[in-house]
């Protein structure tokens, strides 16, 4: 059951930011609005997931062994991750946020980098959606 449930939320995710970008490139109204659907709706899905992916414990062991750090340096000297992930985990534990928020920037992060990558290479950002999501680079 876990597997149609996978199947039908990422099909329909990768139809409706398909779905966003192709109005985007439009003369529609609200064509703004349409461009930032597909990030929205993809950081919505990817940082609200919870136990999904090979790599999710994992993620959450980190987020929960990083919060007895009380500076970024002591996290930085003692932990042998990219710098950009240790920023993330310190201003993380330093607002106190739950892990899904953690999940959810990250997920920002990489599908508002792309979009503006391809913004303006016409509908070419229509596909590039779609790969995206289907060939596992998210």
């Amino acid at each position: 059951m876990l597997y149609i449930q996978s199947i039908v939320v990422y099909t329909l995710l990768a139809l409706l930011m398909c779905l966003g970008a192709y109005y985007s490139k439009r003369d529609v109204p609200m064509a703004k609005l349409w461009g930032w659907m597909p990030i929205v709706l993809f950081t919505l899905v990817f940082g609200l997931r919870y136990g999904v992916g090979v790599d999710y414990n994992n993620y959450v062991e980190i987020y929960e062994e990083t919060a007895s750090y009380n500076s970024f340096f002591s996290m930085w000297e003692n932990e042998r991750y990219e710098a950009g992930f240790i920023i993330l985990l310190y201003i993380c534990h330093l607002v106190h946020a739950p892990v899904f928020v953690l999940f959810s920037i990250i997920a920002f992060i990489q599908i508002y980098l792309l979009y503006k990558a391809f913004k303006d290479e016409g509908d070419i950002l229509v596909f590039l959606y779609a790969t995206f999501i289907f060939t596992g680079f998210c």
